[in-house]
């Protein structure tokens, strides 16, 4: 550990050295406004400092800079750019993705081979080779297939919340979904029963849990990778630690053994790419290749269907009018179809519950900011009346604050409000760009089905079985924490899970 603090102390002392070499003009010489910076850290001197996070410090940006499209600044003394305009931000997801196509992140392969290939990471070309190894297991077809699993585990959630043991005085949300997601995933990716309701924590969840934790370590990683990447390069510093890839790899490993030596068929994500593997042939679809998708698909359908389930159930509780009327909503579907049953094409009719989990989205968006880098010069518009355009060069970092545009009141009547009817017959009135959740365009979240159906079998199951209310254990008005990785709530978000 101490090691890392000095090495962090050393890139300080480097930059600082840097100073004396060159000033930051990078913006200046362009005509772009930034905020005041530190001589020795940029714009990130309270981030370095753990004073700050990086979504607070966009979040600060964005306000302070309301009436411009886009804002500079510096990690220490990179130059990057945060956009604030819908139009912008449309344009660079979508309308000109080819000048934005890579995320901003770089993976060293040989130190982190379980997301080496994993499609967010991946840049240049490889992300779409990798996409579209995923893709078919995200089809609709496919979602029809798993959605029946997901509705076992959400049963086995619904038993799991009988036990008057466990719901005595409350129960902490974000714990519970870890549960239920983790079942998901384990079922659906590699058809094994994590067995997360049987126990308060397992192996599964703590070793996957450790990806994002917040102790000293792990934090002084993230800030290196953060504001001096080439350094985190250099130390061969993980974004997966290595117990969790070493983990992860051997339970991949034997799943696949298994079912080769006793010729398993199921209709579960790892079998779809086992049968690519062969289609196209392991020099093409390596064993490396395969772990690490397979590994993507259980890391994000784990941790941040999670975190947004929780919101989900919090704000179910939090509302009671909208639980009777998304209560009401599903029994009344429930009817209609055959036999009482709720199957996947059904989802797509509940549309006051699909209005709910969009405004739920808004106002608790897991990721805070959005990250991308420029690979190929972009003219951006004038950022003052009368300015001049500005050339943005490849390799330029491009924040896209997620958080900060959800509750933007230029774009949300009333932000702070939680109202899915916003969601309604106004939702083609959002303007593009402003609302991004699984964020937008050919790298959008390529899981998103996935996460929403599962998220939707859950409600359903625990609101047909239990009226929701807040614990007076959760700290209201919710609280943001800034800190995690992946938002939370302060204090937890503790409910009561009352039988009907």
């Amino acid at each position: 550990m101490w090691i890392l603090v000095g090495l962090l102390c050393s890139v300080i002392t480097l930059s600082w050295y840097l100073l004396f070499i060159k000033k930051f003009s990078y913006w200046k010489e362009r005509g772009v406004l930034h905020p005041p910076i530190s001589k020795l850290f940029g714009n990130v001197k309270q981030t370095v400092f753990f004073q700050q996070s990086d979504g607070e410090l966009y979040h600060e940006m964005y306000q302070k800079y309301s009436q411009f499209p886009y804002v500079g600044f510096y990690r220490i003394r990179k130059p990057a750019i945060l956009l604030r305009d819908p139009e912008l931000i449309k344009d660079v997801l979508i309308s000109n993705f080819s000048s934005f196509s890579d995320n901003g992140i770089d993976i060293d392969g040989s130190n982190d081979p379980l997301i080496a290939n994993n499609p967010f990471f991946t840049s240049g070309s490889e992300w779409k080779t990798n996409r579209n190894y995923v893709a078919p297991s995200f089809t609709t077809k496919q979602m029809k297939l798993y959605f029946p699993l997901m509705q076992i585990v959400a049963k086995r959630l619904v038993r799991y919340l009988e036990d008057s043991r466990i719901s005595s005085g409350g129960i902490e949300a974000q714990e519970l979904c870890e549960k239920y997601t983790m079942d998901v995933v384990g079922t659906c990716v590699l058809g094994l029963d994590a067995k997360s309701f049987d126990s308060s924590t397992t192996d599964y969840i703590r070793f996957a849990k450790q990806i994002f934790s917040t102790d000293l370590v792990t934090t002084i990683n993230f800030i290196l990778r953060s504001v001096a990447p080439s350094i985190a390069h250099f130390l061969k510093i993980p974004y997966i630690p290595k117990g969790t890839t070493n983990y992860y790899q051997t339970i991949i490993a034997e799943t696949i053994k298994y079912r080769k030596e006793n010729n398993v068929i199921r209709n579960d994500f790892l079998n779809t790419m086992m049968d690519l593997q062969e289609k196209l042939g392991s020099d093409n679809l390596t064993g490396d290749k395969l772990s690490g998708h397979i590994f993507t698909f259980l890391i994000d359908g784990f941790l941040t269907t999670s975190s947004a389930l929780a919101f989900i159930l919090y704000e179910v509780g939090a509302n009671i009018d909208f639980q009777e009327k998304l209560r009401s909503e599903i029994e009344s579907k429930m009817r209609e179809g055959e036999k009482g049953i709720m199957d996947y094409e059904t989802l797509h009719d509940l549309t006051f519950f699909t209005s709910f989990i969009n405004e739920a989205l808004r106002v608790h968006p897991v990721i805070a900011f959005l990250t991308k880098r420029c690979t190929r010069e972009f003219v951006l518009p004038p950022m003052i009346t009368n300015g001049k355009s500005v050339v943005l060069q490849p390799g330029i970092p491009v924040i896209i604050p997620t958080f900060s545009l959800h509750y933007d009141s230029a774009h949300f009547s009333d932000p702070i409000k939680f109202d899915p009817h916003r969601f309604d017959e106004k939702y083609d009135k959002i303007k593009k760009g402003s609302y991004i959740p699984f964020g937008e365009g050919p790298r959008m979240c390529i899981g998103q089905k996935f996460a929403l159906a599962g998220i939707k079998a859950a409600v359903i199951h625990i609101i047909l079985n239990y009226d929701i209310r807040v614990n007076n254990k959760t700290k209201t008005p919710l609280e943001h924490n800034w800190q995690d990785m992946l938002l939370s709530a302060n204090g937890g978000l503790w409910l009561d899970f009352i039988k009907r």
